[in-house]
């Protein structure tokens, strides 16, 4: 018998951050469910350049699957963990939740696309957190009821399989080994959308800048782009006279390359071209009474 192995899904998640939107050192981990699929199965696990693909044995003769599956395939959940393996995904992401109770959800059992946002965090539970006493209902990724309290069933949550549940409407994903992980992603095969993505968005930001005038004095700074795309207001700065505060007056998309160009004047007179991009390790609050985040650069004329 003679047999191949046939892509059966792909998946490539990118980054707005970066030029060429390629996310940087992403490590997969499947669960153990899914490794004992793929084993059954006979479908390999493949990492590409930080892109994933499945691919199955098939039977050259027949053109299918040489070990099938008694459950649909589309119907069929795998899930992975991930891990980006960079401390700064959340400000790099514009995220800002506790990784210890949540994590980033890929739910890509119905799209073959996933733009992630704000709603893609979502609660992790390792064991039952809903504590109301009243009636509740649950309901698993494909909207079936699978339990109700009247059923009165103290062990309802540990029979539970991993996955994603909706308790009253309100969504969670119960899992046992997610303390490591950065996200999770849900997969599907879909045989008509083979090619998934994920878009990870960047973060927008306010930049601020600290001048600090060491050998002259500077009656009238100023910082422009000179791409006319940002603007900047000098703040009040009571306590260091010597230290000139700029804050752009807008929210600035990260970027691996800047395509602002930025150049300190006093007056009409350049003093400085291209100043340096705050960097994300320098993200502070706004003020002790604005936990907005801001990016900060320092410079000395």
């Amino acid at each position: 018998m003679k047999t191949y192995y046939k892509t059966i899904t792909s998946l490539s998640i990118k980054h707005d951050y970066f030029s060429d939107k390629e996310l940087k050192n992403v490590t997969f981990h499947p669960f153990e469910e899914t490794i004992n699929y793929f084993k059954n199965y006979r479908i390999l696990f493949k990492v590409k350049n930080n892109n994933i693909f499945l691919l199955q044995e098939m039977d050259s003769s027949q053109n299918s699957a040489l070990i099938q599956s008694n459950i649909s395939e589309i119907d069929k959940n795998f899930f992975f963990g991930i891990k980006f393996n960079d401390k700064y995904f959340q400000l790099r992401s514009g995220f800002n939740y506790d990784l210890r109770k949540n994590k980033l959800l890929f739910n890509l059992t119905g799209n073959d696309n996933l733009i992630v946002n704000s709603d893609c965090v979502i609660p992790i539970w390792n064991s039952n957190l809903f504590t109301e006493d009243i009636f509740f209902t649950i309901k698993n990724n494909s909207d079936v009821l699978v339990y109700t309290s009247d059923l009165n069933d103290p062990n309802w949550f540990e029979n539970l399989n991993t996955g994603l549940y909706k308790i009253n409407g309100f969504s969670f994903f119960k899992c046992s080994n997610c303390s490591g992980l950065d996200a999770v992603l849900i997969l599907s095969i879909n045989p008509f959308l083979l090619n998934k993505e994920i878009l990870i968005p960047t973060g927008f930001y306010q930049w601020r800048y600290n001048i600090q005038s060491k050998y002259n004095t500077y009656a009238d700074l100023n910082i422009i782009d000179e791409n006319e795309i940002y603007e900047f207001s000098k703040i009040e700065n009571k306590s260091n006279n010597n230290i000139s505060v700029f804050l752009s007056s807008q929210p600035i998309k990260l970027s691996e390359k800047s395509i602002s160009s930025l150049s300190l004047y006093n007056k009409d007179i350049n003093l400085k071209n291209h100043l340096p991009n705050p960097e994300i390790e320098n993200a502070r609050f706004l003020s002790t009474d604005k936990k907005e985040l801001v990016l900060d650069a320092f410079l000395t004329i």
